[in-house]
């Protein structure tokens, strides 16, 4: 087995458990350099590689991504199926993703970064597909494109200029009034100015770009 040096590695087909099929795997989703491994979660890179290849692939894949990110961080070089035990373990639901289809994912999450901070995460190179950094629960942008391959087309498609659909995103800050007034700068609709409710949170209203409703408030309890 392959046994480099992570401090010095460039190339992916140089990580142990890697060849050519899994260093491709691994382009497609952004990562083009060992050290872009660091900090990743192996099942979210194998989430976004199901969605840009549009399949889905053998949970060996986890298992290696899993042994890479592994490597990256600690330096220890482990076979891919010493990971298989722990991938089978940690196989229980969990919140992962809110994904809205929308018109245009690169436009939406350019507006999400200005209006909100949040940094792009991940974009495909089809521009059909692209994520935020939100945190534990990622919140990501289809294009209807891949709304209609996935769901044939029958869903409600989300329009600024249409009653909204009853369900919002909250967004938590300190400073909900700075956060409201950069909202609407960027183009956000303002729904309800900020307000401190009974119990105490400050909380305001807008609508993004796509037409979702956007709650900004305050910690709960604060």
């Amino acid at each position: 087995m392959k046994n480099p040096d992570r401090k010095t590695i460039s190339q992916l087909e140089n990580l142990p458990n890697v060849g050519k099929a899994i260093a491709e795997k691994l382009r497609l989703i952004g990562i083009d350099h060992p050290k872009k491994l660091i900090g990743k979660q192996p099942l979210e890179l194998y989430d976004q590689l199901c969605i840009v290849t549009k399949e889905r692939h053998d949970p060996c894949v986890i298992d290696t991504f899993m042994s890479i990110v592994h490597f990256m961080e600690s330096g220890e070089v482990l076979p891919w199926w010493a990971f298989t035990d722990k991938r089978k373990r940690g196989n229980k639901m969990k919140y992962g993703y809110t994904i809205i289809y929308v018109s245009s994912v690169e436009e939406t999450l350019d507006f999400y970064y200005r209006a909100f901070g949040f940094e792009i995460k991940f974009i495909d190179e089809t521009k059909a597909y692209g994520e935020l950094n939100t945190g534990d629960t990622t919140l990501a942008f289809a294009s209807h494109k891949m709304g209609d391959m996935n769901l044939g087309g029958e869903y409600r498609k989300s329009n600024i200029d249409d009653t909204p659909l009853g369900i919002e995103l909250a967004f938590v800050t300190e400073d909900v009034s700075s956060a409201y007034g950069k909202a609407v700068s960027a183009g956000a609709l303002p729904i309800k100015e900020p307000e401190e409710k009974p119990w105490g949170q400050v909380v305001g209203y807008v609508r993004s770009v796509e037409g979702s409703i956007i709650e900004i408030c305050t910690p709960i309890g604060d």
